[in-house]
């Protein structure tokens, strides 16, 4: 029978292991302990020297790894899940652990803290490339990011409201006025193709609003005016770069804040 080790029971593993008949290779009792201690990088280093040959504790090392790599995801701190991915990104035993967690991490964070995750697609884009199932996370990351009503308190354009829609054809998001008011009429798009592309941006169109000599006002989309910045997970800047009355940084803070 294979001896799985289960976290819960690794300290009291190593009372029982020296009545054991089937002695454990000393390198695995020193993972062991480095577990324990919460040394997960180093007992990772430690299990993975387990030789095949030792069937049966081959195979807890291996169910040790994958206990070792979910306590360092656990921990949320991006910077030790980075270093973790980056040492092991090559490496044939750890790699198919750190993808499945990647998922794992990605999957339970993003509707609490969508920013706690648009920042980890940041820090692992080495890792996510051919990684099946990162575009269906980001829209989702997106869909739990786009959610509400967000309102403008202060500026040139102060009390409006925008909520967002996803485009049926180009699965991009829209946001669209939820009232009228500054010449924004109800369900206008105002800002369109709206993705998250890194570093807490999200490229974008927004509408313009132009006067000609005539007295007439056009309007059209554009890409170079505006910068659309995710500052937490329910405030969007958007800085248009001197283009509104020069009030050109517009926060929307969402109405219906989520609980991080």
């Amino acid at each position: 029978m294979k001896k799985f080790i289960h976290p819960l029971t690794v300290s009291v593993f190593i009372l029982g292991v020296a009545s054991s008949c089937n002695r454990p290779p000393e390198t695995f009792e020193q993972a062991i302990k480095k577990y324990n201690e919460k040394e997960f990088e180093t007992a990772i280093d430690l299990f993975k020297l387990t030789p095949k040959e030792e069937e049966n504790w081959y195979d807890s090392s291996l169910v040790m790894i994958d206990h070792a790599v979910d306590s360092v995801f656990s921990i949320t701190e991006l910077g030790k899940i980075t270093k973790l991915c980056r040492t092991h990104e090559s490496d044939s035993i750890v790699r198919p652990y750190l993808n499945r967690h990647i998922k794992k991490f990605w999957n339970k964070n993003m509707e609490a803290n969508p920013l706690l995750t648009f920042n980890m697609f940041d820090s692992l884009r080495f890792m996510l490339k051919g990684l099946t199932g990162v575009d269906t996370l980001m829209r989702k990351n997106e869909d739990s990011f786009f959610h509400g009503i967000w309102k403008c308190h202060k500026g040139s354009v102060k009390g409006s409201e925008i909520y967002f829609e996803r485009d049926k054809e180009t699965k991009l998001f829209n946001g669209k006025s939820n009232k009228s008011t500054h010449g924004w009429d109800l369900g206008k798009t105002i800002y369109k193709d709206i993705y998250y592309i890194g570093n807490n941006e999200l490229d974008h169109r927004v509408r313009v609003f132009s006067s000609t000599w005539w007295g007439y006002t056009t309007e059209y989309f554009t890409k170079t005016k505006g910068k659309m910045t995710i500052r937490s997970n329910d405030t969007l800047l958007i800085d248009y770069e001197g283009s509104v009355n020069s009030n050109n940084r517009v926060f929307f803070v969402r109405e219906n804040k989520k609980d991080v």
